[in-house]
């Protein structure tokens, strides 16, 4: 059975601080050496600034929007469907249901406790 790890800090931390600890093996080193993913807002940012600089488009909604172009739920969604078929080792997941509908929190919440019973989970949390 995966461990799952999760860290509650204050908005005046630095999450990019924690999560390069993390990531870094400064911080679990049981972790050192695994393939991770990061389902965050900062991944998120990032692949739709690879969409607006650079036209790359490596995550598709359901309804074939762009990032950009799409609610935080179907963002969120279509993140952690790309995540899964990139098979990580662990997750580090990061306010995950903030902004996000009723249905979309079920959603992504029965995926990660599918995924939890095989690889670890991280999770984040600042409220």
């Amino acid at each position: 059975m995966p461990k799952h790890i999760a860290f509650y800090i204050s908005n005046k931390e630095n999450k990019n601080e924690l999560i390069n600890g993390i990531v870094s093996g400064k911080l679990l080193v049981h972790l050192v050496g695994l393939n991770h993913a990061l389902f965050s807002e900062v991944a998120l940012n990032k692949f739709i600034e690879e969409e607006t600089r650079h036209g790359k488009y490596y995550i598709t909604t359901q309804t074939n929007n762009s990032l950009k172009n799409s609610s935080q739920g179907e963002r969120k969604k279509a993140l952690l469907n790309y995540i899964v078929s990139q098979n990580p080792e662990y997750i580090i997941v990061d306010n995950v249901f903030d902004s996000l509908d009723t249905q979309a929190q079920k959603d992504i919440a029965n995926t990660l406790t599918q995924l939890s019973c095989q690889i670890p989970i991280v999770q984040i949390v600042n409220r």
